[in-house]
């Protein structure tokens, strides 16, 4: 059976971000392809960027009934564990049962704004490590702590794309 749903992009780019339009773009796949996979989607700037992000390269590849609840510049512990979009998380993992979830998250929480929390510019440079504040590692904990509390909801496969420990080099870019 052919699920091939490249040819189904009816969204304009700007209108994606947690958008009524990708509520009823999956249930109209989801009539159309039944036995197509389903995977939902949640997460930053990876998975809705506003040109052509990680999701539409995935959704090109093959047939897949994708929810995507993800939404650029999201924070894991402000906004994806915050009391509206978790509600809307819960219900979406309670009603279909999906075959994979995708998550991206944990940037948002060190990176722009609360990046002057995390470093100061007194370390040594023979130690990257010494430049990183305590509260750094106290966030690191937490992001930890939530992207467990939302594993914990999923009965599911788990893909999680995150981020890593940035070492100053010395060289700029």
């Amino acid at each position: 059976m052919d699920y091939d749903t490249r040819s189904r992009r009816r969204l304009d780019p700007v209108q994606r971000y947690r958008s009524q339009n990708f509520r009823y773009q999956f249930a109209q796949d989801l009539q159309d392809y039944p036995f197509a996979p389903k995977i939902l989607c949640e997460g930053d700037s990876w998975f809705g960027y506003p040109k052509k992000d990680l999701l539409d390269y995935i959704r090109e590849a093959g047939a897949f009934n994708m929810l995507r609840m993800e939404k650029a510049g999201d924070e894991l512990l402000q906004d994806m564990l915050g009391t509206e979009q978790r509600a809307r998380l819960e219900r979406a993992l309670d009603r279909w049962n999906f075959d994979l979830v995708l998550f991206s998250g944990g940037g948002n929480d060190i990176i722009g704004d609360n990046f002057r929390h995390y470093i100061h510019g007194n370390g040594d440079p023979a130690d990257p490590s010494s430049f990183v504040t305590a509260r750094f590692d106290d966030t690191l904990a937490r992001l930890e702590a939530g992207i467990r509390e939302i594993a914990a909801m999923i009965d599911c496969p788990i893909v999680l794309h995150g981020y890593d420990y940035v070492y100053p080099t010395g060289v700029r870019f």
